[in-house]
């Protein structure tokens, strides 16, 4: 082995990071089998570990013991070649699936019904020749987007990218820089090709307005060409649907690379700020451009399209060749559209934390309280699968609250507030980090250890007030006390707590008869009752007027100034929040601002 100073030498990495597709978890599993028996027999190393990184899969060895040039180039050549093959393999796969005839009877048909039988050869090698030219880039994309990182203890560092190699000194782990360099790989190729496409799109586009435009006024098609036209305007409207979710990726993507390429430019490398040579502000507002541009051309032909639909046996066009073309084109080039996006699907969901993109899954990981605080968040991340992608409610959240605090979570719909609350409250379990009540991780608890913690500290406010239709108030507020099997005392202070919210004379009526208002002091007196450490509501004035909402409002404040109680309150409400003493606001999954 080895020795470095008269002692063993200490560890050195190679890292090797590539997209991955998890809906075919075998070719991943036959990947890193691969890279395991490259690994071994290049560094006789075991040290073997694959991590997750949204949508990339990181896998590290270490070594220590020195290694010549040949050594090196022989496992950069045996990873690159592993890592190509996979992504021929899932590309191929994808291949197979690709729907090139889904529709081509009706468009066949079309054609043969005006004789111009011709345009089903163009239109079957327009559509392949263009969908291919898609799955050639994604397949480039998955194989080149890759990045290799060599760290050394007694050499520079070596980065290796798909178009040259780096050679770096850093005080730090140059590995440790993995997530914002597989970013940046994968931003300079997918933004500039998602440019190709929109421009292609959106000169079809201008084509055929053009061409509506030149029309005879109350032009109409063919009745033979009717289902062929209302399937061209159904295409084109899905587009749209693409468009915002481009967009959407476009924009995290672009968010991100802005980011860390300031974040590597700190590393004072002439060669890496070489290749940091876009500037992906200017082309990220490019790419927003196009999109409102196309857009906005989709709008405008559709409402001319449908003017064409007619229920005479024949229509007043004498030139259908031209316009048909120009509809093969554009369906052709909205497909790729379509298929570019479904590839891409989990980009928006990438995050930034302070620490790099966001890990979904981190071995062995331990995470300590940092603060003594009655609630602390660490890093806190839920994912959700929707079909074939990944849903990222929360991104790396990390929140403090203190004791006897009024908190208020607010944000726009679908911001992720709620799953936060539930978090906090032990109702959900996240997909990585750390929930801790009183410096215990929520995570590590039974399900009955967090019921029974729930009892004894957490009291629970709903927008929807979910009361017990068939119990009276009173019965309503008694229930959580027996169910919790806390004191009998509390029973006896029921009444003069409907009382203190203003519905004592309501304690034996069911809640069909009583008002929203009333209902939700109802809740607010369910809560109290048990005297808990917390109160969770969430949206408690979602489904009230705003004069009666502030009555609510009024209600809460004087309980929290009364008594000291905590509040976790979710809200969308801007007015809401002024009752907080700290508000934490939540966009996106991540929190962007506290209060």
């Amino acid at each position: 082995m080895a020795l470095f100073n008269g002692k063993k030498l200490p560890k050195s990495s190679f890292t090797a990071a590539t997209m991955v597709d998890y809906n075919h978890d075998d070719h991943i599993h036959k990947l890193n089998k691969q890279l395991k028996k490259s690994f071994k027999s290049n560094l006789n190393s075991k040290d073997i570990r694959h991590n997750r990184i949204n949508t990339f899969q990181v896998s590290m060895v270490k070594f220590d013991k020195e290694l010549t040039n040949e050594v090196i180039e022989t496992l950069q050549n045996q990873t690159s070649r592993a890592l190509g093959t996979y992504a021929k393999i899932i590309n191929d796969i994808y291949r197979k699936q690709v729907q090139y005839n889904g529709d081509s009877k009706i468009y066949n048909d079309g054609f043969e019904n005006i004789n111009l039988k011709e345009l089903k050869e163009v239109f079957s090698l327009v559509r392949h020749t263009k969908m291919d030219l898609v799955e050639d880039k994604i397949e480039e994309i998955v194989a080149q987007a890759s990045v290799l990182i060599w760290h050394f203890q007694t050499q520079p560092d070596r980065i290796v990218l798909s178009d040259r190699v780096i050679e770096i000194v850093s005080e730090g782990e140059t590995n440790s820089m993995i997530d914002e360099l597989l970013l940046l790989n994968l931003s300079k190729y997918f933004l500039p090709f998602s440019k190709e496409l929109l421009l292609e799109n959106i000169i079809l586009f201008e084509q055929l307005k053009n061409i509506l435009s030149d029309l005879p006024e109350n032009s109409l098609f063919s009745k033979d060409l009717e289902i062929l036209l209302r399937n061209f305007i159904g295409s084109i409207s899905g587009m749209q649907e693409s468009l915002k979710l481009l967009q959407r990726q476009i924009h995290r993507v672009d968010e991100l690379a802005i980011a860390t390429t300031e974040e590597l430019k700190t590393m004072n490398s002439m060669e890496l700020n070489n290749w940091l040579d876009i500037d992906f502000n200017a082309l990220g507002v490019e790419l927003n451009s196009q999109i409102q541009q196309l857009g906005e051309l989709i709008k405008e032909v559709k409402p001319k399209l449908r003017l064409l639909i007619s229920d005479d046996s024949t229509g007043t066009i004498e030139n259908y060749e031209l316009i048909l073309r120009n509809f093969i084109d554009i369906k052709s080039t909205t497909q790729a559209i379509r298929q570019w996006v479904h590839r891409f699907e989990d980009l928006p969901s990438f995050t930034s934390i302070p620490e790099g993109v966001a890990f979904e899954k981190v071995e062995n990981e331990i995470i300590s309280p940092k603060h003594d605080t009655l609630f602390e968040t660490s890093k806190l991340f839920k994912m959700y699968k929707r079909g074939e992608s990944t849903i990222y409610a929360l991104r790396g959240v990390g929140i403090t609250i203190n004791e006897g605090e009024f908190v208020v979570i607010r944000g726009p719909s679908g911001s992720g507030k709620t799953t936060l609350l539930n978090l906090l409250a032990g109702l959900d379990v996240a997909g990585r980090g750390a929930v801790f009540f009183n410096g215990k991780n929520l995570m590590n608890l039974s399900d009955f250890k967090k019921t029974k913690l729930r009892r004894k500290n957490f009291s629970f406010i709903f927008q929807n007030y979910a009361l017990i239709p068939h119990l009276t108030s009173f019965e309503n507020v008694k229930l959580p006390i027996d169910m919790a099997g806390l004191s009998k005392n509390l029973i006896n202070d029921i009444m003069s707590l409907l009382n203190e919210v203003g519905i004592g004379e309501y304690a034996e009526h069911k809640p069909a008869y009583l008002s929203g208002g009333q209902m939700q002091r109802l809740g607010i007196a369910r809560a109290l009752a048990s005297k808990p450490r917390v109160i969770f509501a969430d949206e408690p004035t979602g489904d009230l007027d705003s004069k009666t909402g502030k009555v609510i409002m009024e209600l809460l404040k004087k309980y929290h100034q009364e008594t000291g109680i905590t509040i976790v309150l979710v809200t969308h409400d801007e007015q809401v929040a002024e009752y907080a003493t700290q508000e934490i606001f939540i966009k996106d999954g991540q929190v962007v601002d506290t209060l």
